[in-house]
């Protein structure tokens, strides 16, 4: 089992839209994506600032086709690029971690 965490930090002045940003790309991963499921958590204590978009995988495999599948999607990197401007430059963070 593996479990994927991105990780961004929204400006100060734009949480709200970043976190509604980050409902919209885990709401269109999920609805295109079976059986990848991807849910966003916010921080609740110290930096609220922070916002995580966690996933799990069976295996390795389900993990590389999903992102070669969405290398290709036109309309999440749209997505993606109207987004970015909610965060602060250069604080996206990819973390892959197994089950022990």
């Amino acid at each position: 089992m593996f479990r994927s965490q991105t990780s961004g930090r929204a400006k100060n002045d734009k949480l709200p839209e970043a976190v509604q940003f980050a409902r919209e790309v885990a709401e269109y991963i999920n609805s295109r994506y079976k059986p990848v499921s991807v849910q966003v958590y916010c921080e609740v204590v110290e930096d609220f600032s922070n916002i995580y978009w966690y996933s799990d995988y069976k295996d390795l495999a389900t993990i590389e086709n999903f992102r070669a599948r969405l290398r290709l999607d036109q309309g999440y990197w749209a997505m993606v690029f109207k987004g970015i401007e909610y965060f602060v430059e250069r604080s996206f963070r990819e973390t892959l971690m197994s089950t022990t």
